[in-house]
């Protein structure tokens, strides 16, 4: 295959049309914050921000092709960076960023006016609340904003065994990993209703 002289700029620029392709970048000897002995440098697509770094991963499994997480897969070279980031989504972080909220919830009127630490605290709590709730909601609506949570829990695991030199295998290690965090999300998901408190003279009959 013959092909002429090529204009490598407005290749890339064809390739990385997106506004959110600017903000992103590729390393090509990246290092992890906490190598090993054997780790060498490897070629990432990172996506910077406020709310926290997110790497290019690719699946094979059911949710096959590009998404974002905490751990970056290695592209090989930059020009396998670059083909990988054309064929990315959105990171998430950068919708929050595109879409972000502030909950103003009106305080109820008292008798007395609370005083500034007070009313804080409430506000903010009032403020937790309400947020808590987008989230958990988002998180039941949306399939892949729940794997990317899993995933980042179960790396957690993963990695705090390797550091206490664990000796179960890499596949163990991940199936516990994954499986504890699908509870841990479950456990936060599921509503919690509040008992009622019982009479002192239904505990006395019984």
């Amino acid at each position: 295959m013959q092909i002429p002289n090529i204009d490598v700029e407005k290749l890339v620029k064809y390739l990385l049309n997106q506004s959110w392709h600017a903000e992103c970048k590729i390393i090509p000897d990246y290092m992890p914050p906490y190598p090993s002995k054997g780790t060498r440098p490897t070629v990432v697509v990172m996506f910077p921000n406020q709310f926290e770094n997110v790497f290019l991963r690719y699946s094979c499994g059911p949710a096959q092709g590009f998404f974002w997480d905490i751990y970056g897969d290695d592209m090989q070279c930059v020009e396998l960076a670059i083909l990988a980031l054309s064929q990315a989504p959105v990171p998430l972080n950068f919708r929050r960023l595109e879409s972000h909220v502030e909950f103003k919830i009106p305080l109820k009127k008292k008798d007395a006016p609370l005083d500034t630490n007070e009313a804080g605290e409430q506000r903010r709590f009032m403020n937790f609340q309400q947020a808590f709730k987008v989230f958990t909601k988002e998180l039941r609506r949306d399939k892949s904003l729940y794997l990317v949570y899993q995933a980042n829990i179960a790396m957690a695991y993963f990695d705090c065994a390797h550091w206490e030199g664990s000796r179960d295998s890499f596949k163990k290690r991940h199936t516990i990993g994954n499986r504890a965090a699908d509870h841990f999300l479950k456990l936060l998901l599921t509503p919690v209703r509040p008992q009622k408190k019982r009479s002192r003279l239904a505990r006395r009959k019984k």
